[in-house]
């Protein structure tokens, strides 16, 4: 998964639930964030980063198309590449690739829909030489052709540009060797291997070439990394080359004498050179993913839009042009659905706070008291009881004899 410049690869072993592989997403700390579609039938991957590209593909195997979240296969839609822009099959619908044997070819893609029409079309040119296939590791086509050992090109335009699959690769692959501690030409053999050092005196150094040629290269006098590179290169200067890595430390040996496999035979000279082992093709030209999945909204759109003024890519101008149409009206109506909301608001704001005055007069009612009434009336209160009582006490001691 490939998000931007941030790049991880997802293990999905053990992962038993959807909730495992969304936790899975977040350990892997690529700004993206997991969920399921609108529907709720499938699982989708979005990145939370604007201005960039999302890139979903295998790594060897078929989790992401079993998720569905693989973001260029086969089935994906040539319209949908390259931003939405598509790739145009319908007007000037060939582009040209020279071969390895210095043959060009221009293939036609007129009725191309999806990716795989465009394998088969280049398939079908010289079936089982010319080969088009599918990345295993990582999105995008890969071209590979056995027909000789020269540079195989493909020519830029707008086809192979929005396929992602215009450049040159020019020749075999190098065989690389492991490192070795070799961090510079000057080091001593001896200094190699921790110490261990080179027994160059022990035998030679094996080589069956691309062409079934076998070179015995005596190293016995070597006592540098750069003798050993000087003494390989000697044998057939400018096809077979040895170089060093100061980053890997290690040897790497290519040859363009045919295209059969590079083979250094198992000994203890290259073993302690670290370049033991077999080479077995070309380096097949290889693109990049031309579908990345990119997060919508009005800030992606605006990279998009700096990127293309500085280009001056008015193709894709013309399709941000439409998409900021869009997103203008997603934007107004938006804008009067938050309107809508705020009505409500305070809809709900005035009757909460003709609420709070009805409770606050309640509770005045019963707590609140105006003290010199109460008095007044708690005095006028006391007097009428008081008076009553009087009446009722004379009245109740009246008898017969108040009446003779």
């Amino acid at each position: 998964m490939t998000n931007g410049i941030q790049s991880e690869t997802i293990d999905l072993d053990g992962l038993t639930t959807v909730e495992d592989f969304f936790n899975a997403l977040k350990k892997a700390n690529v700004d993206v964030e997991g969920g399921f579609t609108a529907d709720g039938k499938g699982l989708q991957v979005i990145s939370r980063l604007s201005g960039v590209g999302l890139s979903i593909a295998e790594n060897g195997g078929t989790n992401a198309a079993g998720l569905g979240l693989q973001t260029f296969s086969g089935t994906t839609q040539l319209s949908s590449l390259d931003n939405g822009k598509g790739v145009p099959v319908n007007g000037t619908s060939e582009f040209d690739l020279i071969r390895r044997d210095g043959t060009e070819v221009s293939i036609s893609l007129a009725g191309a829909k999806t990716v795989q029409d465009v394998v088969d079309k280049i398939n079908a040119i010289d079936p089982g030489v010319l080969v088009a296939s599918f990345n295993t590791t990582g999105n995008g086509l890969i071209l590979s052709d056995s027909s000789g050992t020269g540079a195989l090109a493909v020519a830029e335009n707008a086809i192979t540009s929005a396929l992602k699959i215009s450049g040159t690769e020019d020749g075999n692959a190098d065989l690389e060797g492991t490192g070795v501690g070799a961090e510079s030409a000057l080091d001593l053999l001896t200094n190699l291997n921790d110490g261990a050092g080179v027994p160059v005196g022990a035998s030679t150094l094996d080589i069956t070439r691309r062409d079934g040629s076998v070179v015995n290269v005596d190293l016995s006098a070597a006592l540098t990394v750069q003798d050993v590179l000087d003494a390989v290169n000697a044998v057939d200067p400018g096809n077979l080359v040895m170089t060093h890595s100061s980053v890997t430390e290690s040897f790497q040996l290519n040859d363009n004498a045919g295209t059969g496999s590079l083979t250094v035979a198992d000994n203890v000279v290259s073993t302690a050179l670290g370049i033991a082992g077999s080479e077995d093709g070309v380096v097949d030209l290889s693109g990049t993913d031309p579908n990345p999945q990119r997060s919508t909204g009005l800030l992606d759109l605006m990279f998009r839009l700096r990127d293309a003024l500085e280009t001056g890519n008015n193709q894709e101008l013309e399709v941000i042009s439409g998409a900021l149409k869009s997103e203008f009206e997603d934007f107004n109506f938006l804008r009067g659905d938050v309107g809508g909301r705020l009505q409500s608001l305070d809809r709900y704001a005035n009757k909460l706070a003709d609420e709070d005055i009805q409770i606050q007069e309640s509770l005045s009612e019963v707590f609140d008291t105006d003290m010199t009434e109460a008095i007044t009336q708690f005095a006028n209160l006391q007097v009428t009881i008081q008076a009553a009582q009087q009446i009722a006490a004379q009245t109740l001691q009246l008898n017969l004899f108040n009446y003779l």
